[in-house]
Order: structure tokens, then C-alpha cells, then sequence
């Protein structure tokens, strides 16, 4: 894949004008081939084209019947009529707006292609690719994650996992940020790396500022060519999609217009219930047109109460005394969403915790690691978390990266937050230093994390009713991984991001190994539709890995087959794929005793068509 020449208005306009020609010389069937051909196509514009291709159709078919004269010019003739009946402009207004050109002012919207795009496509194969039994260890790695560090107080690992295609894109945030820490094991190997090479590349356009431009479109290009040739690997299939295509033009928007989530539509999704009562409570006759009014007096409304001022012949007029006082008035705000006028900051608010929090500063921490008191013989209160002043919440036990004023980012572990007890003001927060290891864990490709000293603390948990699977980590439990897949404060995490790993191999590589993939992914499809087994011989993949395993099994063999461990494999039975196989291992149809190939098994040869199919793909 790669990005075309970059249009322009007026030669969108011209290939139109072709379009409308060879309507109006009486072949609207050409149309849709001249569409396909330049790549331009007017949905506005379109109403009127099957307008004119409906009336060439009724005259040829009168004059099939003999009641019009024959020929192509009275056809002309009487399609030129028909078009001067129509509006003088036939094509979308934006076209004709100054200083707007519909071809490079429409950035990527990362919400669509990103979420609603590349993460709906990966999290419903990967949950289509579970059985009961891995649906259920799916929920209990989700439930049992720790989601502090993502501002979530749970995950609803049930309606994740069981109502897959129904998710909307918080619900596919969530799944973005822990696909990484849950699908290991679940899924194929070459499907694992196109999710963590997803995470990477989504970790860098969801940062709201960038510092160094330079350094970041080098970041962002090594991540977009790393994840288009993951998906490359894992089914060439992907490239359909027209998302994939879309997202390679990301690197030129975001030169031109600065971080991509700034024309991101996630934030204005809220107001499609504003949008909708409004339809519903117009007339109906032009509902777009009452949308609008609508939404206009609500501007001009806020505009005046906030002390915009309104040009006038007489000079600028400000709203009076009166108006502006509703500023106070909370409920009117609220329903005006100017809430975030008069909402005070929430900085330095915290939470205590349940019991005992009110205490001598003796029996801190802090007091045992050698700190002075801020004032002689004070009772402090110890609290649970804290909101920073860019309205993170830092939790006690939790982690948070900090600086002493030297500039040079560390990561810590809160071990204690006090507080006055007297006045209610934070005195500090004692934080450990955790070191950051340099080489990734695999396979996650994410930084260690050791705390340099961890004091023994108890914390109580308080029991309820309700009982769920919980992961217990007998082995090295206190072995911790920074998630670099986190989108919020992504700006600094990715100052711990290790380097591409390269464990792709090179383009030439890439393309050899897409191609084997695909050609015994559609081997593979053939066989499952006649039942028969084709194994490639070693010939055929001396000199490349296996093919991933990703061809689809039914779902109702998937359930059938019992789940079985490789004995040479020391993974446990979780990390094996969903059908008892390693997860290296082709996906082949089973056959009964009775049934006998129809044809003798070859290896498998790299096509010359395909293999320039791939190149294109992987360009």
C-alpha cells in the first residue's frame, strides 16, 4: 500500500464535469467505471446524476417504443433540457467554499480508524477465536487487572468479552490499553504482535502535544511501518479494509495540522443526544434545518451570558447586568454546558482511608524514614489517593512518574499521602524510587519495573457477597511491567519506550513470509471446504519461519475439540491456543478414519503475481 498523488479541488471538480458529460451524452452507465477509475465520487452529486440517468433511460425507452425520434443528438438534446431544470451547481457546496479543499483539509479521524477501526477488527477475531473454556480465562485476566493507572475503577470484563460486537469506542479503549497483558497465550503468535505493534502506534497519535516534532514523526513512522507489515504477516486479507489505507496518511495530517486526537470526534460524540431531542422535537418538515437554528440561539445565547459582545452600527452592545448574572444560576449553566466556567479545581482534594486515618506523625512512614514533621507534635491524616494537579488520581501502593526539578522523569511508588489534620492541607507524599529496566520483557516488549525499597505494608480489603475469578501469581509475584500501551499521560510514558525490535526482518523478508502466509491460508480454506489435509512439505518453508495459525476454524469444531498440551512445550495448558495446538502450528481441518485425500500432498510454491500483490502491500 502507499498514498496516491494528492488531489486537489479543482481537479475534483474537473473529473465531476467528466462525469456530468457522459451523463448528458446519454451513457450514465460509465459513470460508475469513471468514478472507480479517478477515485472521485459526490454523494451530493449523485442525487442529480441518477436524476439524468433515469430520465436517458425513460427516453430510451420511448424511443424503443417509437414515441421519441431516434438518435443520439434529440437524446442529448432532451438531457440538456432536464439539466438546465436542475440548481446551476450540482455538485457539494464545500467545493466551492474559499480556503477549504475537501481532498487534504480532512484529516484522519483517529476514533473511526483506530478504535471503531483496527481494535473492533482484532478484538472480535480474538474473542471468535475462544472457546468457553478460554472465554472464561479471558474475563478473569481482565477482572483481576490492576486499571488504576488507567483512571478506570473496574473492568467489566463480561460485557468485553460476551457482547464483543457490540462495544462503542470507550469500550474499545479499554480493550486497546490491556489487550497486550490478557491475549498472551489466547491468541496466535502473529496476531499477539499486531496487537502490541497496534498499541504502540496508538500510544504515539493519542498524545495531545508534541515537543519535538522531528523525533516524533521518526517515532511514528518506524511505528506505522512496524504494525502494516505485522498485519502483513498475519493475513494479507486485512488490506481490504479501506482503514488501512486511510491510516498512511496520518504522518502528512499531523505535520500539517499538529496531534491527530485535535480533529479526533470522541469528545463530540455526547452531543448526539442533543442532536437527536432536537430532531425529535421539531417539526420534522426540514429537521437538519431546525438542527441548526437550534444550535445557533443556544451559541449566541452562551456567547452573550459568558460577556461576548454583538458588532453593531451603533457600536459593539454587551449584554446587561441581568443576563450575566445567570452565570450563577447552576441549573441554567448545566443545561447550557457552561458548567466548566464555574467548576473549581479539584487539586490536592483526597480520600482517606476507611479506618484509623487520623494518627500521630510518629507511626508514619515518613516519620520511620528519617522526615521531620511540618509542624512539632501534629496529628496527620493518612489518606487512600490523591488528585494531582492535571487531575490524575495517585493512589496509595500505586505508581506515578514524578521529577525533583532536574527535568529527568522517574517512576515511583506512592508508599504514603498525609495530610493536616487541623487544616485538611496535604504535607507530602512519600514515594520509593522503582527502577526501569532497559531490555524489554518478552513477549510483552514492555519495561521491567523494581521498586529499590518496598516497606511491608497491611492494607485491609473488605469482603463481599459477590465472588469472581481471581489470578494468583505463586511464582515471582512481585514481578511488575510498565503498560506502555496506556493512551493517557501517553506523552510520557513513551519516554520509556524501548526501541522497534526489528524481529519483523527486513521488507524483502516481510514480503517472502506474507506471501507463504497467505497462499497456505487460502490451502488451508480450500481444504477445510473439500476435508482434505495438505501438509507442506520442509522444502517449502526451509528458509522462512511457519506460517502463524491463522486460518478460522468453525466455531461449532472449535468446541468440539478437547484441549491437549504439547509435552515438549513448556507453556501451561492457558498459553496454549483456543484448539489444543501450539500456537506456532498450522490450523488444519481434522478428517475421520474413513475419508482419503483427493490429491497427493506438494509443497507450496511462492507465486510471482502474489508476491508482487504483497510488495505493493507492504510498500
Amino acid at each position: 500500500m502507499k498514498i496516491g498523488v494528492p488531489r486537489t479541488k479543482h481537479e475534483t471538480i474537473a473529473r465531476l464535469d467528466d462525469q456530468l458529460r457522459e451523463i448528458l451524452r446519454g451513457s450514465p452507465s460509465n459513470v460508475e467505471k469513471m468514478a472507480t477509475k479517478t477515485g472521485v465520487k459526490d454523494k451530493y452529486a449523485q442525487y442529480h446524476f441518477d436524476k439524468l440517468a433515469s430520465a436517458c433511460a425513460e427516453f430510451k425507452l420511448a424511443q424503443g417504443h417509437g414515441t421519441k425520434p431516434r438518435g443520439p443528438e434529440p437524446l442529448q438534446t432532451w438531457l440538456a433540457e432536464v439539466r438546465a431544470a436542475m440548481p446551476p451547481v450540482l455538485y457539494n457546496p464545500l467545493l466551492y467554499v474559499d480556503g477549504l479543499d475537501l481532498n487534504s483539509d480532512t484529516p484522519v479521524e483517529i476514533l473511526h480508524v483506530i478504535l471503531l477501526g483496527f481494535v473492533k477488527y482484532f478484538w472480535r477475531d480474538a474473542v471468535s477465536r475462544q472457546s468457553a473454556k478460554t472465554k472464561q480465562v479471558l474475563k478473569t485476566r481482565l477482572s483481576s487487572t490492576d486499571v488504576h493507572g488507567l483512571g478506570l475503577s473496574r473492568v467489566r470484563a463480561h460485557t468485553l468479552v460476551q457482547y464483543a460486537g457490540s462495544l462503542n469506542g470507550g469500550d474499545f479503549r479499554i480493550v486497546l490499553q490491556l489487550a497486550p497483558i490478557v491475549l498472551q497465550g489466547l491468541i496466535p503468535e502473529s496476531h499477539y504482535h499486531g496487537w502490541l505493534t497496534l498499541t504502540r502506534l496508538a500510544s504515539l497519535l493519542f498524545q495531545p502535544a508534541i515537543l519535538d516534532t522531528t523525533e516524533y514523526m521518526q517515532h511514528l513512522e518506524i511505528a506505522l511501518s512496524d504494525f502494516i507489515s505485522a498485519v502483513a504477516l498475519w493475513n494479507t486479507r486485512w488490506f481490504n479494509k479501506p482503514k488501512f489505507h486511510i491510516i498512511l496518511h496520518i504522518l502528512l495530517h499531523i505535520q500539517r495540522y499538529g496531534p491527530a486526537i485535535l480533529a479526533a470526534t470522541e469528545s463530540f460524540e455526547s452531543y448526539n443526544l442533543v442532536i437527536r431531542l432536537r430532531s425529535v422535537h421539531s417539526p420534522r418538515h426540514a429537521p437538519s434545518v431546525d438542527i441548526a437554528d437550534d444550535f445557533s440561539h443556544l451559541h449566541a445565547v452562551r456567547h452573550l451570558v459568558s460577556g461576548g459582545r454583538v458588532d453593531s452600527p451603533e457600536g459593539p452592545r454587551f449584554a446587561g447586568t441581568g443576563v450575566l448574572s445567570l452565570k450563577a444560576d447552576m441549573r441554567f449553566c448545566q443545561f447550557m454546558g457552561m458548567s466548566a466556567l464555574s467548576a473549581k479545581s479539584v487539586h490536592g482534594h483526597f480520600t482517606r482511608l476507611p479506618a484509623d486515618a487520623v494518627t500521630d506523625w510518629t507511626d508514619t512512614l515518613s516519620a520511620s524514614s528519617n522526615i521531620p514533621p511540618p509542624l512539632a507534635g501534629c496529628r496527620v491524616i493518612r489518606c487512600k489517593s490523591l488528585i494531582l494537579s492535571n487531575g490524575d488520581r495517585a493512589y496509595c501502593t500505586g505508581f506515578i512518574l514524578y521529577d525533583i526539578g532536574d527535568d529527568v522523569l522517574r517512576l515511583g511508588e506512592v508508599f504514603e499521602i498525609l495530610a493536616l489534620a487541623e487544616t485538611g492541607a496535604i504535607c507530602g507524599i512519600l514515594i520509593g524510587e522503582a527502577f526501569v529496566g532497559e531490555a524489554p520483557v518478552p513477549p510483552y516488549n514492555y519495561p521491567s519495573v523494581k521498586p529499590l525499597r518496598r516497606p511491608s505494608l497491611w492494607q485491609e480489603r473488605r469482603e463481599t457477597s459477590f465472588k469472581e475469578d481471581e489470578i494468583l501469581h505463586t511464582a515471582s509475584p512481585d514481578d511488575l511491567i510498565m503498560n506502555l500501551a496506556q493512551l493517557r499521560n501517553a506523552s510520557y510514558v513513551q519516554q520509556f519506550q524501548p526501541p522497534s525490535d526489528q524481529s519483523l526482518g527486513t521488507r524483502a523478508e516481510v514480503i517472502e513470509r506474507a506471501v507463504l502466509n497467505r497462499q497456505y491460508l487460502d490451502a488451508a480454506a480450500a481444504n477445510t471446504r473439500e476435508r482434505v489435509i495438505v501438509i507442506p512439505s520442509s522444502s517449502a518453508v526451509a528458509t522462512t519461519d511457519p506460517p502463524p495459525d491463522t486460518a478460522p476454524v468453525p466455531l461449532s469444531r472449535r468446541r468440539k475439540r478437547a484441549a491437549t498440551v504439547n509435552s515438549t512445550n513448556t507453556q501451561a495448558p492457558e498459553a496454549q491456543n483456543t484448539v489444543g495446538r501450539h500456537l506456532d502450528e498450522p490450523s488444519l481441518p481434522k478428517r475421520s478414519r474413513t475419508q482419503k485425500s483427493t490429491r497427493p500432498t506438494q509443497p507450496l510454491k511462492l507465486n510471482g503475481n502474489a508476491l508482487m500483490d504483497a510488495a505493493a502491500a507492504v510498500n
